[in-house]
Formats: structure tokens, sequence, C-alpha cells
């Protein structure tokens, strides 16, 4: 099912490609006005995996409870 595309769609077609590609090399040239704040060093192929907790996070909440009641 070929798309039938006369000129003037074609030259607006490739106008906006080249405009987003600009606005993307632009973007990506000139970076971000503030930098992200330093984050957790990550490993190779694992990334930051091993930073995840080892225990899900309500077993200790519950235990929290237990130790100190209502605050």
């Amino acid at each position: 099912m070929p798309i039938d595309l006369n000129s003037a769609d074609a030259l607006v077609v490739l106008i906006t490609l080249v405009l987003l590609g600009a606005v993307y090399v632009r973007t990506k040239l000139e970076g971000s006005v503030l930098p992200y704040p330093p984050g957790p060093k990550r490993l190779p192929l694992l990334g930051n995996l091993l930073h995840f907790p080892k225990t899900p996070e309500w077993v200790t909440f519950d235990r929290w409870c237990k130790d100190l009641g209502l605050l």
C-alpha cells in the first residue's frame, strides 16, 4: 500500500524532520543549564542493582512500629 505524497507534502515532512533534528542536536550539545547532583556509583552491567534494599521495607517499618509504638 504505497503512500501518495505530492511535492508539497514531502517538503513539509522534510522541513519538519530537519527542524526536529536541529532542536535535538542543539539540546544535546548545550546540555542542561543545571547539572544533575551526584548519584551512587554504578557497576558495569549491574548498574545500581546492589543498592536496592535486601529485605522488603514494610518488614522494617512493621518492626519499628512494634519497637517504638505510636509516636
